[in-house]
């Protein structure tokens, strides 16, 4: 099993265009790194993979239906 953390909205500190160019389209989110999910691998020792696991943060005491 592995475990990695996933940046929804991951701002870069830099933009890439040509050079020269008149306009650089910047995309701006709320803030750095101000979504965040993690995401579980698994595999058994057969080589059979198991589907993601994919955990979005919540509020405690709440449950999937009334977040969704």
């Amino acid at each position: 099993m592995d475990q990695t953390t996933v940046y929804i909205d991951m701002n870069p500190s830099i933009t890439i265009d040509f050079a020269g160019a008149q306009h650089v389209d910047v995309v701006q989110g709320m803030s750095e790194n101000s979504f965040i999910a993690s995401v579980f691998l698994c595999a058994s020792t057969t080589g059979q993979k198991l589907p993601p696991m994919i955990i979005f943060p919540g509020v405690g005491g709440g449950t999937v239906e009334e977040e969704l």
